[in-house]
């Protein structure tokens, strides 16, 4: 179960400011993003993203280490300062045609994590350039990477831990 950290904007702000994601934003659009974000706190085990399903959430790894695992391969470990749930919210034609999960996310570690659910995604996306940008630009390096993934797992007989941390 997630535990929601109700804290101050100051908290928040340090939080973005150390994510290279919102490198190239000013103080003050920070500020005005960060009331779309919630300081979210889990344990090991937590799911943040079942790959097939609805997403849920657009995630900065704020501490701790998620795993991505497509197809039940792991594929990459995000860590602090990587984000993750952009292609579900985002890209509406994956791979079944559907706004599926690309992958399965769970927390290896108790992670802490700044969150935004769909709606709130969509305001940040709209209110930052920057961001926007930046979010395409490696969601684009994504999406190719995870097809090349997909289709490496069809063609292998045995499954292999292919790392796509390059990438993350």
């Amino acid at each position: 179960m997630a535990k929601l950290k109700f804290s101050n904007t100051d908290c928040k702000l340090e939080m973005m400011r150390n994510s290279e994601l919102f490198a190239a934003t000013s103080k003050r659009r920070l500020r005005a993003l960060a009331k779309f974000l919630t300081i979210v706190e889990v344990e090991p085990g937590y799911l943040f993203a079942a790959e097939g399903h609805r997403p849920g959430d657009f995630v900065v790894v704020v501490e701790g280490e998620v795993l991505a695992a497509k197809d039940a391969v792991p594929v990459a470990v995000l860590c602090a300062g990587t984000h993750f749930g952009e292609l579900g919210l985002l890209h509406r034609e994956l791979e079944r045609g559907t706004d599926h999960a690309p992958l399965t996310t769970t927390a290896m570690t108790p992670v802490t994590a700044l969150v935004a659910g769909s709606l709130e995604f969509a305001s940040i996306f709209a209110a930052d350039r920057g961001f926007a940008q930046t979010v395409l630009s490696r969601g684009r390096s994504r999406l190719a990477a995870l097809r090349e993934c997909a289709a490496a797992l069809r063609d292998t007989t045995q499954q292999q831990q292919l790392v796509l941390t390059d990438v993350w």
